[in-house]
């Protein structure tokens, strides 16, 4: 993404003036100063490896187990994520909301689309998307699309992998990889 100058714009008196602006602007050459600076294109990323677990969720009815679930199900959870490599960052809160959205008849493949929101002390991510239902309680890893809305992590974008590390276990623990980067070039 290339550098923008804000042009700060005011009405002219007259018309002699108007056309001093004009000869201004195209008379001016382009200083270093304009130019964009390293700064300003420095592309940053983030790396984030984490483990969340649900502490509460609220199904749209009651389940069994979180394997079988209908078309048409849905829920939304709260919990808590924890850094896998320094234990002392720990997310303020997790919510999500989980829709089963179809079942393919010839394959009996579930297909699922979900939302989760990580806010940190430092500012939140947010991944979602569809998904393969059936894969994720097979354990097998799952990309999503990431996206930092606010804090430090605000206008970055990446992935998110991320596997359910058992099924059986209430709190349903997610083992999470999330790397994003600004959209500055690099």
């Amino acid at each position: 993404m290339g550098h923008v100058r804000k042009l700060r714009r005011s009405l002219p008196v007259g018309a002699a003036a108007l056309a001093l602006a004009g000869a201004a602007l195209v008379a001016a050459p382009s200083s270093a100063s304009s130019a964009p600076t390293a700064e300003h294109h420095a592309k940053r990323c983030v790396t984030l490896d984490l483990t969340d677990k649900i502490t509460r969720w609220y199904p749209s009815e009651a389940v069994t187990s979180p394997v079988d679930v209908p078309v048409g199900f849905m829920t939304i959870w709260f919990g808590q994520a924890q850094s896998n490599d320094d234990p002392s960052v720990v997310s303020l809160g997790v919510n999500g909301v989980l829709d089963i959205i179809a079942v393919d008849a010839s394959t009996g493949t579930v297909t699922g689309y979900l939302t989760e929101l990580f806010q940190f002390p430092d500012g939140g991510i947010r991944y979602s998307g569809a998904y393969n239902r059936t894969a994720a309680v097979a354990q097998q890893w799952i990309t999503s699309d990431a996206t930092g809305i606010s804090g430090a992590y605000a206008g970055m974008s990446g992935k998110v992998h991320w596997r359910i590390i058992s099924v059986t276990d209430p709190a349903i623990p997610v083992e999470e990889h999330v790397f994003m980067c600004s959209r500055g070039s690099d």
